[in-house]
């Protein structure tokens, strides 16, 4: 299986050299064959130069250039190059758990889609959501009825072929809730997920 990891940034020169190298450090030591697909979506600061440095030194990073549109057109540019089997959406102060990969593994190769918890950071002090639904494997359906709070990413790994089968895109013309929008889209063509109250997404 591969992994494609996509990344949108806009003015994130703070933040996305950290978080390249972890992720790539993560990806690296998991045994997993991955690409991390980083879109400049029109930055003013040294994002763009911080990521054309970055992939100089792994050669699995793919950068796209944009001018300024947004980070639903960022994400739909990625998911038209990416090849990897499962397509995972990080924003530019993201990072993920060292067991991303193997949690990824463990429950993914069953399902469409993988639903886990988000774990937030403030303050030096992680705190992990509560998604108040048991872990297994659900049909949508089971889900919905399941699930008191509607999931969306960036809880999701998503299915690359149901995506692409059914040219799944993140709708542009929204200014919030594209992530909402394109997870309905997506459970209407799936038919699994699978469902751990293991985050790994910080």
């Amino acid at each position: 299986a591969k992994l494609s990891i996509v990344l949108p940034s806009y003015n994130e020169e703070m933040n996305i050299a950290n978080t390249a190298k972890t992720l790539s450090e993560i990806l690296e030591n998991a045994g997993i064959a991955y690409e991390l697909i980083f879109v400049n979506d029109g930055s003013s600061d040294e994002t763009l130069a911080l990521l054309t440095d970055f992939a100089k030194k792994d050669n699995r990073a793919i950068i796209i250039d944009q001018m300024n549109q947004g980070v639903s057109t960022a994400r739909n540019r990625a998911l038209e190059i990416a090849q990897g089997e499962y397509i995972l959406c990080l924003d530019g102060d993201d990072c993920l758990h060292t067991n991303t990969v193997s949690i990824i593994k463990k429950h993914m190769h069953d399902a469409d889609a993988l639903l886990s918890p988000c774990i937030f950071q403030k303050n030096g002090k992680n705190k992990q959501q509560n998604i108040h639904i048991n872990d297994g494997i659900y049909s949508i359906k089971q889900l919905y009825e399941s699930c008191p709070v509607f999931p969306t990413a960036p809880m999701l790994v998503y299915s690359n072929t149901i995506i692409q089968r059914n040219q799944l895109q993140f709708n542009t013309t929204l200014k919030s809730g594209e992530v909402y929008d394109f997870t309905v889209a997506f459970f209407q063509h799936a038919e699994t997920v699978s469902v751990t109250g293991i985050g790994f997404y910080y």
